[in-house]
């Protein structure tokens, strides 16, 4: 259950990504607003410029979506696979503050090893 609800909290974003940058570089909004979309002085002078920049925005979404998609599967699977080989329940206090913990939960303040 745990594992499950951190894989969707890691790759929510980089999912995000992916989805909004395919949809501006197919489909970027169809009027020039103030609400939604990618929104700069620049990119807001005409609708020429509304789409280039939403295609070119769209673009280094979907690449920069791909690349945190990657990393955050591998960091994710990396952390459940270690905890799996040791046999023991997953520490949140270990994953935050390393092998030591310094002022984290139930440390008081002072620095305590974890076991």
């Amino acid at each position: 259950m745990f594992w499950g609800f951190m894989l969707v909290c890691c790759l929510l974003i980089p999912v995000s990504m992916l989805v909004i940058g395919g949809l501006w570089r197919t489909r970027p909004p169809e009027r020039v607003n103030s609400v939604y979309g990618y929104r700069t002085a620049r990119s807001m002078k005409n609708r020429e410029t509304w789409a280039f920049a939403h295609a070119y925005c769209g673009g280094l979404w979907r690449k920069m979506g791909w690349v945190l998609l990657v990393i955050s599967a591998v960091a994710l699977l990396g952390e459940g696979a270690g905890d799996h080989r040791r046999g023991g329940d997953w520490d949140p206090r270990r994953a935050v503050c390393g092998r030591r913990a310094v002022g984290c939960a139930g440390g008081g303040g002072a620095e305590a090893d974890l076991p």
